[in-house]
């Protein structure tokens, strides 16, 4: 094997043709071409998302939702009827749906889903810069390994329930902190994308990873409740083994923060949707060398803004109000973030207000 270096990459280990690498190293040295680079990376990725909502997406909702209600039931039952906790500790989903079981569990997922957000928001500066600094494959495996941590600590509290509350449960969610969480993951796959593929074909990537993640969070969370159905420990294991073998094919995914770059841009008029930009201060356009002249003989007598930060923003304020397509993009990211967190409250509401069991609402 050639030796290539893998520190600097964003790589965990160096291989070196001299020296024979130790089994482990085996595990994650892989060397590629330029080449092999820009066609692997979109699919690989494209494998990581899938992998991802089949190690996540099959959990979230009707699976943790369950889980959850079954530790706050169990810990209720056993002070006032422990009769009806058999001797695994499972309780049937008919007796936990008395209120103070379920305020109990509003309470824990709430407080879950705020401090995943609030840790979400505190970490992603900090691990861009480590994406960039340290290759966006090392920042990748963080985010993965955090994910499939916070996971293993909802299945160790509900396992151990002698030595665990059900409260602790709402601590999972500082696994975020190690790489981020769903949202900083989508970050690292379109960002190691972008590394690797022109301008005229990363629109294209961009829609077929997005598509992915669509179909995924459309059809996995009825696959985890179906899967429910069937036992209360078969989403875990799938979701939980989909995360394992996820972790190994982030390894096998090249650097991109050193891949070579297309400097040169494509002009406004060749891409359609940035046609309504074109009057964008953003915008690049083509300077005559008459206008350049003229140019540099105005800016001798401009003074330089005091605040450019404040101008730049004072920009974007005035694109965004010439170009709806801005304010009503970014409104719809937030009622799509919206209906996404409320997932879990509709589950629980449907299945006290109807008596419907949770692997029936997928």
């Amino acid at each position: 094997m050639p030796s290539s270096t893998r520190a600097r990459g964003g790589n965990l280990f160096s291989c070196n043709s001299n020296n024979p690498p130790r089994r482990v190293q085996d595990f994650f040295c892989f060397d590629y071409s330029s080449t092999d680079i820009a066609w692997l990376v979109p699919w690989l990725c494209g494998l990581t998302v899938f992998l991802k909502g089949l190690g996540s997406d099959i959990l979230v909702g009707a699976p943790i939702t369950r889980l959850t209600e079954l530790a706050v039931c169990r810990q209720y039952l056993s002070i006032h009827n422990p009769d009806l906790i058999d001797k695994d500790g499972y309780v049937d989903e008919i007796h936990c749906k008395l209120d103070d079981i379920q305020v109990e569990l509003a309470l824990i997922l709430g407080v879950a889903r705020l401090l995943s957000a609030l840790i979400e928001l505190l970490v992603s500066v900090p691990l861009g810069i480590v994406a960039d600094r340290r290759g966006r494959k090392f920042a990748l495996t963080l985010n993965v390994v955090g994910g499939l941590c916070y996971y293993l600590w909802v299945v160790i509290v509900c396992i151990f329930y002698d030595f665990f509350p059900p409260r602790l449960l709402v601590t999972c969610s500082l696994f975020y902190a190690i790489g981020g969480g769903p949202h900083m993951f989508s970050a690292f796959i379109l960002a190691m994308i972008a590394d690797v593929t022109t301008e005229k074909q990363r629109t294209r990537h961009f829609y077929v990873v997005q598509s992915i993640v669509q179909v995924v969070q459309l059809i996995f969370p009825a696959i985890g409740s179906l899967f429910l159905g069937i036992g209360l420990w078969i989403p875990f294991y799938v979701g939980l083994s989909a995360m394992v073998i996820l972790i190994r094919v982030v390894f096998v995914i090249p650097e991109t923060a050193a891949a070579p770059r297309n400097p040169a841009p494509l002009p406004t008029e060749q891409d359609s949707l940035l046609g309504c930009l074109a009057s964008s201060p953003f915008i690049p356009t083509t300077i005559t060398p008459e206008h350049a002249e003229q140019a540099m003989i105005t800016n001798v007598h401009e003074v330089p803004p005091l605040h450019p930060k404040l101008s730049s923003r004072v920009q974007f304020l005035d694109l965004a109000s010439n170009q709806p397509i801005i304010p009503l993009s970014l409104a719809t990211f937030f009622f799509a973030n919206l209906c996404r967190g409320s997932l879990s409250v509709l589950l629980q509401y449907i299945s006290k207000r109807y008596g419907w069991p949770l692997s029936q609402e997928g």
